[in-house]
């Protein structure tokens, strides 16, 4: 019909998915990306800094991390920058360090490192670090090589805090020697001293001589000489629990899946006509530390493990330990995985996700440098 407008055809859109669906999907990404993510557009900046989707995103981290592994590799091997160098099994993480320092643990993606003065908290995802306060002097004098000294790094959820466990001895050879326990909190940002009123306890500390932690659902582990000790970091106390007298301890004491975890292996011996790890004889298994119905704490064995010395479980049902050789053993498909060839021996293998975590005085990186480069054959 003359003088008939024809109507405009609705021009085609870009389909825009709602907001929550956005944070759902980011959510699963490690730390690195969501940082370069910021940078997309305002909506994406306001979904990755809010503090709610920072919490969801460590918790999909750290289920990524059981079902699939998440590892990080310490060494000393040099590189171009003379400086110790940080590998994954799937990349290589360098990080350039200033001298004498030494990486203590890592909890949600936030790296606990210290020298003989000074300690930071730092995350290699966002590059962001925080000097903690001096530790306290003892009696009078600042800690020094003559201290025999332990630490440990562990996140209290109840109080949504990080927090630092030193155990001091001054001289752990004179008898009734009493351990200085320091505790640091990142939401009180200081530290304090926490009484050890158990003299089996204060003993057992001060003879320790493996590595502590881990920290599973905000408790401290820690073993020597037939005990397996905890340190609850919400109530600060301590408790002791004794390993069966008929198994040696063939681990450190490990975080399996959520649960605390030991490799012990029989004192009895194993009958010749089995193989090494093979039938229900085998003398050595990982076992976890369960609860009945009355609290009571009693052992569950899990599974048969052929490694001479575990040192720790990195998700995805990989193990690193040790044989002859530093092995990576996954006891899912009873398989022995190759070890990154290296020219020096790592220091420490921890388990490791990026994540976007982070505290009150975090602040953009100086000290630290972070780079990733592809993974060496």
């Amino acid at each position: 019909m003359a003088g008939t407008k024809k109507s405009k055809r609705s021009e085609p859109r870009n389909p825009v998915l709602p907001e929550e669906m956005v944070a759902n999907i980011l959510c699963w990404l490690p730390g690195t990306s969501l940082v370069r993510f910021r940078c997309v557009c305002k909506t994406w900046q306001s979904i990755i800094t809010d503090p709610h989707f920072i919490k969801t995103q460590i918790h999909c981290s750290q289920i990524m991390a059981m079902k699939k592994g998440s590892s990080l590799m310490i060494t000393t091997e040099a590189t171009y920058y003379n400086r110790p160098r940080f590998a994954s099994i799937s990349f290589q993480h360098y990080l350039h360090l200033p001298e004498h320092y030494t990486v203590i643990g890592s909890c949600n993606g936030i790296l606990f490192l210290r020298n003989y003065v000074c300690c930071y908290l730092w995350n290699p995802a966002t590059m962001q670090s925080k000097e903690l306060p001096k530790c306290p002097e003892i009696n009078g004098k600042a800690l020094n090589y003559n201290f025999q000294t332990q630490v440990a790094f562990g996140f209290d959820a109840l109080s949504d805090s990080y927090k630092v466990l030193r155990f001091i001895c001054p001289d752990k050879f004179k008898p009734n020697v009493v351990p200085i326990v320091q505790l640091y909190s990142t939401d009180i940002n200081s530290w304090k001293e926490i009484k050890v009123h158990d003299e089996s306890i204060s003993q057992i500390i001060c003879g320790l001589n493996r590595k502590l932690g881990p920290v599973i659902n905000g408790v401290l582990y820690m073993g020597h000489n037939g005990h397996l000790i905890s340190f609850d970091l919400h109530t600060e106390a301590f408790t002791a629990l004794l390993f069966p007298k008929s198994k040696i301890v063939k681990s450190e004491i490990l975080d399996f899946e959520g649960s605390v975890a030991v490799v012990f292996e029989s004192k009895k011996k194993r009958s010749p006509s089995l193989n090494p790890g093979d039938g229900p004889d085998s003398p050595t298994g990982l076992w976890t530390l369960g609860y009945n119905l009355h609290g009571e704490r009693y052992w569950i064995k899990k599974f048969d493990i052929n490694i001479r010395s575990v040192r720790s479980y990195l998700g995805g049902g990989l193990l690193y330990g040790k044989n002859k050789k530093k092995i990576l053993y996954n006891y899912r498909d009873n398989e022995f995985k190759p070890f990154p060839r290296l020219a020096k021996k790592p220091e420490a293998v921890l388990r490791y996700t990026e994540t976007l975590a982070s505290v009150e005085g975090f602040e953009r990186s100086v000290l630290f440098v972070s780079k990733v480069y592809p993974q060496v054959e």
